[in-house]
């Protein structure tokens, strides 16, 4: 589930919760069902649409069967259609509060959330080796905790690159290799921890979820977080300056490593990252 900009989840499960009951009076009193039925659709699509963004529960409302029921109007055999149609929007409300649920959790989860980019996974030390309570300490946070989430669409871009020639498919084959280690006994989306202060997870996308371009994709993972836990400061790492400005357009901020965790032979100026590592703690 991924819900939309100023909604909190608290919003998001009362409006789930006044749908679901709208949705219920309507399958247990079926007289006068089909204006009924248009007048639950109307009730419930404006408080679905604003609040949740994925699933598209609105769009499910007005999808092409709904028309076809209006044009049915007077049939005899339109009751039985709209009651399965009302059944199907039930379950489609229940399966949204389950995935709220979920959603819940993961936002509950401990820790400064750092959202990775491809590149710090490929060219910079793995995210164990990194003293992450020294770095989010210099930028005014809290450094007890770090939360890494890296998101499937990194995964899926590693998994491109490792097929290719040369050093660029050799990190990549590296980092899914690392990742697969160290998430090996993990559920999927589960958190492992990396050691004392730091875990590693992996954002799976949503249900039904439409993905953008990989950097968008992994910038949306940053928003998400930033909407679910606001004040916690959420970072987006990366070294790539296109990344940075677009991060900086949706009001995220960024994180950028000393240039001595940048792996050796990137090929890349380290003029700008001449802060030495800080001792792991």
């Amino acid at each position: 589930m991924r819900i939309r900009p100023g909604y909190t989840l608290d919003i998001v499960q009362a409006d789930l919760d006044y749908a679901l009951q709208k949705w219920k009076n309507l399958y247990s009193d079926q007289n006068y069902l089909f204006g009924r039925y248009i007048q639950t659709v109307t009730d419930t699509h404006d408080r679905l649409a604003q609040a949740i963004a994925e699933p598209r529960l609105a769009e499910g409302l007005l999808a092409g069967h709904y028309w076809q029921l209006v044009e049915m109007r007077g049939a005899t055999e339109l009751h039985g259609i709209l009651v399965l149609e009302v059944q199907q929007q039930i379950a489609a409300i229940e399966d949204a509060q389950r995935q709220l649920k979920e959603l819940r959790a993961y936002a509950g989860r401990p820790g400064v959330p750092v959202v990775y980019d491809t590149n710090m996974l490929n060219h910079w030390k793995q995210p164990e080796d990194v003293d992450w309570k020294t770095l989010l300490s210099g930028e005014g946070l809290d450094g007890k905790r770090a939360r890494l989430v890296v998101p499937l669409v990194v995964i899926d871009e590693l998994d491109r690159q490792k097929y290719g020639d040369g050093a660029l498919a050799r990190r990549a084959a590296t980092a899914i290799r690392y990742l697969e280690r160290k998430l090996d006994r993990a559920a999927p989306g589960e958190a492992v921890k990396l050691r004392e202060g730091v875990t590693l997870e992996v954002r799976l996308d949503p249900p039904g979820h439409r993905r953008a371009e990989p950097d968008l994709e992994i910038l949306r993972c940053a928003a998400d977080l930033d909407g679910l836990v606001p004040g916690v400061g959420v970072r987006v790492l990366t070294d790539d300056y296109g990344m940075r400005l677009r991060a900086q357009s949706m009001g995220l901020a960024t994180l950028r490593l000393p240039a001595a965790y940048r792996k050796a032979s990137t090929g890349m100026d380290t003029a700008s990252h001449e802060v030495p590592a800080p001792a792991r703690r």
